[in-house]
């Protein structure tokens, strides 16, 4: 990765510097964020503008830091097999969406699984509504996407019973939680909200047309880090 990157690195040192400080990107996020750049035949600072613009733009919009965003982004990025097919736009939407419910992202790779082909779809909506009442069209989970919009299906079909997590005993959360590809602590919690993930990714688009350029991001992180560390230290160092 760094050699096929290596005189973008080089040329921008100072750039990506900043964003792995003031996004706090670690090396297996650059390395996520370089085989998004790869596979979309995007240069790699491109892709950081992108990423940091929205992670940025979301952080503001919704109340949560850059960082975590920016973090989780990368993450979901990186994880080809189950967010593969995702744009930035929609995995900054499933990063807040995330960190709003309380759960942690990969918490989604368990919704992924438990429905992406029709026999457990099938399976999963018939025992859903066995056990709960729970009207879930299998196919329409099955070709969705998003794993968001699929929690968000979920969440509507069980609020819609008239029942309450809260009720619930330990067996039927058990059952519950297993059947939506859950824990346990993030299906009631996923189950308890009233969150709408449609707003969020509406605040993901808003978000995507308010790109801020890079001098923008530059200057939005540099402030961030000095609230952090405070002033008076060097700025990022510049490759001779």
């Amino acid at each position: 990765m760094m050699t096929q990157f290596a005189s973008e690195v080089e040329n921008n040192a100072g750039v990506f510097e900043v964003y792995r400080r003031g996004l706090g990107l670690t090396g297996d996020n650059f390395k996520a964020l370089g085989t998004l750049a790869q596979t979309t035949g995007k240069s790699l600072e491109s892709t950081l503008d992108a990423v940091g613009s929205q992670a940025i733009n979301m952080g503001k919009q919704f109340g949560i830091s850059s960082k975590l965003i920016a973090g989780d982004m990368a993450s979901m990025l990186g994880d080809v097999a189950n967010y593969g097919t995702l744009s930035i736009k929609q995995v900054s939407a499933l990063a807040v969406y995330t960190r709003k419910l309380g759960i942690e992202a990969k918490e989604l790779n368990g919704v992924i699984d438990s429905w992406d082909n029709f026999e457990d779809a099938a399976a999963g909506a018939s025992k859903l509504s066995q056990a709960f009442g729970m009207n879930i069209d299998a196919m329409q989970m099955m070709n969705e996407s998003d794993p968001g919009k699929r929690m968000d299906m979920m969440r509507e079909s069980f609020q819609a019973t008239g029942k309450s997590v809260e009720d619930l005993s330990r067996q039927e959360l058990k059952l519950l939680a297993s059947q939506m590809g859950l824990s346990e602590e993030a299906a009631k919690k996923a189950l308890s909200s009233d969150l709408d993930y449609d707003e969020i990714t509406a605040g993901s688009e808003d978000a995507e047309a308010k790109t801020i350029s890079q001098a923008e991001a530059m200057k939005e992180l540099a402030d961030a880090m000095k609230q952090t560390f405070g002033g008076g230290g060097q700025g990022p160092r510049q490759t001779p």
